[in-house]
C-alpha cells in the first residue's frame, strides 16, 4: 500500500476536506480544511540496499475557528499514533496562504518497507 493511500484513508475519517499538496481555490476555501506533503529518506540499508524508508509527513490544518481546529488537531493525531505514525512536533500560527485562517502544522514520521511504494 502506498503512504498517499495510508494518509488518505486517515484523512477520510475525519469528515474534513483535505488535499495533497496546497490547492488554488477558485472561491473561498472551506471554513476548516488539510493539507499535506511529505517526503522520504532512506531508514535502514542490508548488504548495501535499501530495504526500509523513513516518510516524514507534514499535515497542516486550516481554520477560521480555532476550537474547530483543536479538536480536528487532536483527532488526527490519535489516528495516526493507532496507524504508527511517529510525532516529531508542531506549530501553531496565523496563515500568510490564507489571511483570514489559522494554521496548525504538524510533522510525523512513519517507516514502510522500500517495496513498498
Amino acid at each position: 500500500m502506498k503512504i498517499t493511500d495510508i494518509i488518505d484513508g486517515i484523512l477520510g475519517q475525519l469528515n474534513v476536506p483535505f488535499y495533497h499538496s496546497m490547492p488554488e481555490f477558485a472561491r473561498e476555501p472551506p471554513d476548516l480544511f488539510i493539507c499535506y506533503d511529505f517526503y522520504d529518506n532512506p531508514a535502514l540499508f542490508g548488504d548495501g540496499n535499501e530495504i526500509m524508508t523513513r516518510a516524514t509527513v507534514t499535515f497542516s490544518i486550516f481554520g477560521k475557528n480555532t476550537a474547530n481546529m483543536d479538536g480536528t488537531y487532536k483527532t488526527l493525531c490519535r489516528y495516526l499514533k493507532l496507524d504508527g505514525f511517529i510525532r516529531v512536533g508542531a506549530r501553531f500560527s496565523s496563515d500568510n496562504d490564507f489571511p483570514k485562517f489559522h494554521r496548525i502544522s504538524v510533522d510525523y514520521t512513519y517507516d514502510f518497507d522500500f517495496d513498498e511504494n
